[in-house]
């Protein structure tokens, strides 16, 4: 039941399950039926991955491109919003998003796509004249220097110095910062 104006002693009219249907039959198909008996997760799940609701393709496809690149094709990753920035090149967001979809849903499939491209293959380090015409990288004609995790600097340190486990589990190597008492 609705809690009319917060209070859990005020309850008004039972309210289904489901999706508010505020903009969803316009903007991302319609929205679903929960049948009585149900919980309704599964028909959310289905309505969430669904051919109609684009939105959900296009968010991975902007997250995964952003994981690889080191900025989005929407530059704010978390809000695809009205607020929120526009897709610099909202063709190539749509072409990817569809490739991610048809197939199954593959990030690896479509990392693979990003890193065997051009724009991937971009120098790191462009002509002052190339940043003086788009200081912010919205065409995409240098690549972004990318700070590695402290996992992925861990693991390249140990790999220098040979002590890099290739094989998964098992105890973690016992490095001297890890006997340190500073």
């Amino acid at each position: 039941p609705i809690h009319i104006r917060g209070s859990v002693h005020q309850l008004g009219e039972k309210v289904r399950r489901g999706v508010p249907r505020v903009g969803m039959e316009t903007s991302y198909g319609n929205a679903f039926e929960v049948p009585s008996d149900e919980g309704g997760r599964l028909q959310f799940a289905d309505w969430i991955i669904s051919e109609h609701n684009t939105l959900t393709s296009r968010v991975m496809a902007n997250r995964i491109w952003l994981w690889t690149m080191g900025a989005g094709i929407v530059r704010t990753p978390d809000n695809f919003g009205t607020t929120g920035d526009e897709p610099t090149h909202p063709e190539l967001l749509d072409l990817l998003a569809r490739k991610l979809v048809s197939s199954r849903w593959s990030a690896k499939s479509l990392v693979r796509e990003i890193v065997l491209s051009e724009v991937y293959q971009q120098t790191s380090s462009p002509s002052t004249d190339i940043v003086s015409r788009d200081p912010e990288n919205k065409e995409w004609r240098y690549a972004f220097r990318k700070k590695l995790t402290a996992e992925q600097l861990r693991d390249a340190m140990l790999s220098v110095s040979g002590e890099l486990e290739k094989f998964g589990g098992g105890p973690s190597p016992q490095l001297a910062s890890d006997f340190c008492s500073c």
